[in-house]
């Protein structure tokens, strides 16, 4: 079991520091910071957001409130529901 976290160095059942490229999402399970699932939460059209402008910091905040009240996962963790998870070995 990896003992720390590639990408922002943090331990088992620590949160990742946000922006780290292994946080999962914890509404879709994918990579947070690709998954587009801020979009989604925050009503925003990702045609219409240029990439160059990128999000405002009342967007980025409601973006992290929204992450810590949905519960964001810790390292090491599984952010699938128990029965979405594979049998354990």
């Amino acid at each position: 079991m990896i003992q720390q976290c590639q990408g922002c160095n943090v331990g088992p059942d620590q949160l990742h520091i946000f922006g780290c490229p292994n946080e999962p999402c914890p509404f879709c399970f994918g990579q947070l910071l690709s998954c587009g699932c801020i979009y989604r939460q925050l009503g925003l059209d990702p045609e219409r957001l240029s990439a160059i402008e990128g999000f405002t910091i009342e967007q980025e905040e409601r973006w992290h409130a929204i992450l810590t009240a949905k519960g964001r996962v810790p390292f090491g963790s599984d952010p699938r529901p128990p029965e979405q998870r594979p049998p354990e070995q």
